[in-house]
């Protein structure tokens, strides 16, 4: 009698959570700007360094570069910084090098001791920049002709400090059509733009695959030396930058700009524990089982219901069935920055799956202090 009304008050409590929650992505998507959507002019002069840190990205380098080189924007350069590279990046780096002026390559021979990630590589190519303002890239973009062009002059309009773009992502591989779709869902829920575009919350993160970012507004605040530590440098960045008072912005990309993702399980798995270990989940073990509680009544729990469908009143099922929709439904919203296949949405219980499953993983590894990975190298939360 107990688990029957457990059961039936939790599924209406489901009902309620999941309309919210698609109701708040409906109001998120329509608030945020998309780039590719706009006309903008006052674009200015100002000379743009762009920095590229790229590792073992043998397969996406020559494509980011060639994207950079076909910019429509004249006053700018290119820094792209080797960070140790087993595979033949560098030797491709060198070679584009040569053919532009605007190309300067930065080799990195060793792993800097007590940086972790891709900071030092950005903070290589911050101290060789001459620009007044600083894109920071990621290897695995694919730039439109106006990508420096037009957020330079949605920078200028709205006066920013900083502009963070989402990129469209492309996934080439089966992993990460299945688990980057639901690592973003995840971040867009817990973090929303609307939060990180409000002035009054101190919820900050930034893209790191597009950060627009004023040269003396970056040096102020410590630039990538000041989160050296941090293996998610783009929340630390972020949260720098808006307790530091600097107005920053976060809007679509549309199909300015383009990440390309073909890492396979393994780094995508390793990806999504690094996103959730920089969540609220390493303040106290108690937010860990809190997080991991909520997770399987929200993720998981639907699901197995549904498979257990014939146990309940008809009432029961309809809302079941519903919950079940606006779990899809709002999945269904990340599908619109990801190109590939809608019918992924119907794999939503098994990205549901490895999430979870990366949660619980998560919350193990920060409270016995175990490394997490990330391109390779080991990093601990503490």
């Amino acid at each position: 009698m107990f688990l029957e009304y457990f059961l039936h008050t939790l599924i209406q409590i489901l009902v309620i959570l999941w309309f919210v929650i698609v109701l708040f992505r409906i109001i998120t998507f329509f608030y945020i700007d998309e780039l590719g959507h706009l006309i903008l002019d006052n674009v200015g002069n100002n000379r743009v360094s762009v920095i590229v840190p790229a590792r073992n990205e043998e397969k996406n380098i020559t494509r980011c570069l060639k994207s950079l080189q076909a910019q429509d924007y004249d006053n700018f350069e290119v820094i792209v910084v080797d960070d140790c590279s087993t595979d033949d990046t560098l030797k491709i780096i060198q070679k584009f090098c040569l053919t532009d002026d605007r190309f300067i390559s930065i080799h990195l021979s060793e792993k800097k001791k007590n940086w972790a990630g891709k900071n030092f590589a950005c903070y290589q190519g911050s101290q060789k920049a001459t620009g007044d303002v600083l894109l920071f890239t990621d290897a695995d973009t694919d730039h439109n002709k106006e990508s420096i062009s037009s957020s330079l002059a949605y920078m200028n309009k709205f006066h920013l400090d900083v502009l963070t773009l989402l990129p469209t992502l492309v996934c080439k591989d089966y992993w990460s059509k299945l688990i980057l779709p639901i690592l973003i869902s995840m971040i867009n829920l817990l973090y929303s733009p609307l939060f990180l575009n409000s002035k009054k919350l101190p919820i900050a993160y930034l893209i790191g695959g597009f950060i627009l970012i004023n040269r003396k507004v970056y040096d102020d605040v410590g630039g990538h030396e000041a989160v050296k530590n941090s293996f998610v440098e783009d929340k630390s960045l972020g949260e720098l930058l808006k307790t530091a008072g600097y107005k920053l912005k976060f809007i679509r990309s549309g199909n300015i700009v383009k990440t390309f993702s073909n890492i396979g399980f393994s780094d995508n798995i390793n990806a999504m524990q690094r996103g959730i270990s920089s969540s609220f989940i390493d303040i106290h073990p108690f937010f860990g089982i809190i997080t991991i509680i909520i997770g399987f009544f929200a993720l998981i729990l639907p699901y197995i219901l549904v498979l257990q469908f014939t146990y309940f009143s008809l009432e029961n099922i309809l809302k079941i069935f519903l919950i079940v929709s606006f779990m899809q439904l709002s999945y269904f919203f990340e599908f619109i920055d990801v190109k590939h296949s809608k019918l992924y949405v119907f794999l939503h219980p098994f990205s549901c799956i490895l999430l979870f499953t990366s949660l619980i993983i998560s919350v193990v590894k920060i409270q016995f202090n175990s490394p997490f990975t990330w391109r390779d190298r080991y990093y601990k939360k503490s």
